[in-house]
């Protein structure tokens, strides 16, 4: 039976089983705890087995059960378009229909970020020419008449290029201190109707109109409608995924402001996205684990950190994303989805084909925006199923803890 189980944990992680089980007896011998691994196998299969039965599943195929979750999605989506009075953001009012929506659900946090005066001043070290030019404007003081900083800052990320934005703009970063830095309430702001075209191939290729800027505590929609299915249930979750992620950022822009000798280094580094690209160094009767901030997977499926022990904050933050998603009391059908993030199991179809299908709201919502192309995702499920096995030996909690200490280092030891 034990074998059984170290060889399902392993699928699902997709693990090597002999090194599965060291972190097994690993954590067992820190902990105390016995059974977990046969626990997460029967709390996968049960909630599985409960989401099949609330969908209405007769025969139990990938094809069948993509189509009634679509299905199931499609009813979501619906029932919050009339909610939200169809909201079809082309426009700041349809657009703060979301952000209302999603502030009762989890009020705004506050967090420590770049002063607004400070902001202004970087924008006028390095101008950015290309915004100017399409708002027909000389300067910067002139855009800052019209239009907020933190509307020029959105507007670097679809405008300026990669180029200017990491080899010009962002090296002013690296001159930041301590003392640029203030506590404030995160903002959340609805772009005005004037930069649609411009945002435009940032939204096609994106397949959402949401994106933020965790350095100034910023979570911003452009006034554009991706026109996929499923896209007032994946805004809705991608609002409150950043309403997670900026103050997540933020508790550790407080740690490493500490330190005004490596702050600048660090800030750009956590910007960045860095992720530790080495094995650590082994140590005896100690097992060590990854901190992961990013989806490695989008990149590349068999980067060898998605199969080392790890946890990931991009997990996390979406695991707290999903529980105020189901804070939604007016549409029922999203219960379906409760505690699954995680959860995933292999399916036949008839012709014995055998695939892994991924009971996360998050996977399945991007299958169905790319249902045409019968493009399945699974990653999120994957980084979530890490960190359930984590949070299992010990919490969700200490996991955010450990995350926090540990991101910039890249892993702990237990």
């Amino acid at each position: 039976m034990e074998k059984d189980n170290i060889k399902n944990i392993a699928k699902l992680l997709k693990a090597d089983q002999d090194y599965l089980i060291s972190i097994k007896d690993n954590l067992e011998l820190k902990t105390g705890k016995k059974d977990i691994f046969e626990n997460i196998l029967q709390r996968n299969k049960a909630i599985g087995d409960n989401i099949i039965k609330n969908l209405g599943v007769q025969n139990q195929t990938p094809t069948a059960i993509f189509t009634k979750a679509f299905q199931n999605i499609e009813t979501i989506d619906n029932k919050l378009k009339n909610l939200l009075n169809n909201p079809n953001c082309h426009n700041i009012e349809s657009c703060n229909s979301y952000i209302n929506f999603v502030k009762k659900l989890n009020p705004l946090k506050s967090g420590l970020f770049i002063k607004e005066s400070k902001a202004i001043e970087l924008l006028k070290t390095n101008q950015p020419q290309k915004v100017l030019d399409y708002l027909k404007l000389n300067n910067i003081d002139e855009a800052l008449k019209k239009h907020s900083v933190f509307e020029i800052f959105a507007s670097l990320r679809f405008l300026e290029g990669s180029d200017w934005l990491n080899n010009v703009f962002f090296k002013e970063y690296e001159k930041l201190t301590p003392d640029d830095f203030e506590a404030r309430q995160i903002q959340m702001i609805a772009m005005d109707k004037i930069w649609q075209s411009a945002a435009r191939p940032f939204v096609q290729k994106k397949w959402h109109n949401i994106s933020h800027l965790k350095e100034l505590g910023v979570i911003f929609i452009l006034p554009l409608s991706a026109g996929a299915p499923g896209e007032v249930i994946r805004t809705i979750s991608l609002l409150l995924h950043y309403m997670e992620e900026v103050p997540f950022y933020s508790k550790i822009f407080k740690n490493i402001i500490q330190n005004k000798d490596s702050f600048a280094q660090n800030f750009t580094s956590l910007l960045r996205g860095d992720v530790y690209d080495e094995i650590p160094e082994e140590k005896s009767n100690k097992i060590a684990w990854l901190v992961i901030q990013r989806y490695l997977a989008k990149d590349d499926e068999y980067d060898w950190r998605l199969f080392y022990p790890h946890i990931n904050t991009e997990g996390l933050l979406w695991y707290k994303a999903h529980q105020n998603l189901m804070k939604i009391e007016d549409v029922p059908e999203i219960k379906v989805w409760q505690n699954a993030d995680w959860v995933g199991n292999f399916f036949k179809e008839s012709s014995g084909f055998e695939s892994l299908i991924s009971f996360n709201l998050v996977d399945l919502s991007m299958s169905l925006v790319k249902k045409e192309a019968n493009i399945k995702y699974e990653y999120h499920r994957h980084t979530a199923s890490w960190n359930e096995l984590f949070a299992s030996f010990f919490s969700y909690e200490e996991l955010e803890t450990k995350a926090i200490i540990n991101l910039l280092q890249g892993y702990f030891y237990i």
